[in-house]
């Protein structure tokens, strides 16, 4: 069931990123030339959105991964902590509840530290493997 809401979520995300790209794209200059018939896309007010419009799409990708993992997390702990006391009491439905009661906010800081300290991750883990390739490469 998760898996599910989770593909939902994100295809969602998805299609509003494309569709705020659009309009942003579309966002003319802040002017009217009665010489032309139609405003110029491509102004700088609509480049300096499309980056705001990436890093949300970049934050929600890695909200949406932290809130599954949220979800996934707590329905394990129910499952194996609490199983032999009573069934009844464990759903699908606890653990998306806990999270929007009282942890929405540290989901949604914690997934902007991972993927700002993700990219910075990639970059050291990509130059190393370069500089260790390099290395092996002058010592034979």
């Amino acid at each position: 069931m998760y898996i599910l809401v989770w593909w939902f979520f994100q295809v969602g995300l998805i299609a509003l990123t494309a569709f705020e790209l659009l309009s942003v794209w579309s966002i003319g200059p802040l002017y009217f030339e009665p010489i032309h018939a139609f405003y110029e896309v491509g102004s700088f007010i609509s480049y300096f959105l499309s980056i705001f419009v990436f890093l949300q799409f970049i934050w929600g990708l890695s909200f949406l991964k932290e809130a599954f993992n949220f979800c996934v997390g707590g329905y394990a702990t129910l499952w194996y902590c609490f199983r032999a006391q009573n069934e009844s009491q464990i759903s699908l439905l606890h653990p998306p509840k806990i999270l929007l009661k009282y942890h929405w906010g540290s989901v949604a800081g914690g997934s902007l530290l991972l993927w700002l300290f993700y990219f910075v991750d990639l970059f050291i883990d990509f130059f190393f493997v370069k500089f260790y390739l390099f290395s092996l490469k002058t010592i034979v």
